[in-house]
């Protein structure tokens, strides 16, 4: 049985986009495992992508969408704002 994840505690456009990951992958009923071999992203990274925590990479967020059989072109403008976020803080990976 799935672990449940933590909840999103930080606000910004880092924890909507984050937000917005783990929807898709809710509404999709996939793990972290089925998600990284269908993937081939470890799931610890992809887990991480959904933490909020941190800006994930653009390949992390578009292979991560792809695998939920999301469209990347609307996640694009969710991470370029994470992305901004991530310069003005300093958080980037």
């Amino acid at each position: 049985m799935p672990r449940h994840e933590k909840p999103i505690t930080s606000v910004g456009a880092i924890a909507e986009l984050a937000g917005r990951l783990r929807a898709l992958r809710q509404a999709r009923g996939l793990t972290y495992r089925r998600l990284a071999k269908l993937v081939h992203v470890s799931a610890p990274v992809l887990s991480r992508a959904a933490a909020g925590r941190s800006r994930p990479t653009w390949l992390v967020t578009r292979a991560y969408v792809r695998g939920c059989d999301g469209n990347p072109n609307e996640f694009w403008p969710w991470w370029q704002r994470a992305d901004a976020q991530a310069r003005t803080e300093g958080t980037r990976r």
